[in-house]
């Protein structure tokens, strides 16, 4: 993983979407919050799972994300998850982030907030899953 040894934990309202507005990073080995922000490639915790937009790859939203790739897009939400679900305390990898008013479409957030797009590999031979 990038970014160091960082951890971050993700913390969000309900139905904000991964990222939200409080995001906690910590050191591993320091144990201690260090200056930066969340980025690709950084790990992340699930802390809220009502913040994770399971709908966020839906071709019938009226307003929907430019997605990086489209194997992330099958595999980012409800229709992708089939009977996965994002679970408090899981662990993921930033592989792609959305922010308010960004200038490359694929890069903009929908939203007036940054969305983290993680990806999750589940154990045991469960695959591998993008959360938003």
């Amino acid at each position: 993983v990038g970014g160091g040894s960082s951890v971050a934990t993700v913390s969000s309202s309900r139905g904000s979407g991964l990222g939200g507005s409080a995001l906690e990073i910590l050191d591993e080995e320091r144990a201690a919050p260090f200056a930066g922000g969340l980025d690709v490639d950084d790990c992340a915790q699930i802390i809220d799972v009502g913040a994770v937009y399971s709908t966020m790859n839906d071709p019938q939203r009226r307003v929907s994300l430019n997605w990086p790739n489209d194997e992330w897009k099958s595999k980012g939400g409800r229709s992708g998850w089939k009977d996965w679900f994002p679970t408090l305390g899981a662990v993921g990898r930033v592989v792609h982030v959305w922010r308010p008013c960004h200038s490359d479409p694929v890069c903009r957030s929908i939203l007036d907030k940054t969305i983290f797009l993680l990806e999750i590999k589940v154990g045991g031979g469960g695959g591998t899953f993008f959360a938003p």
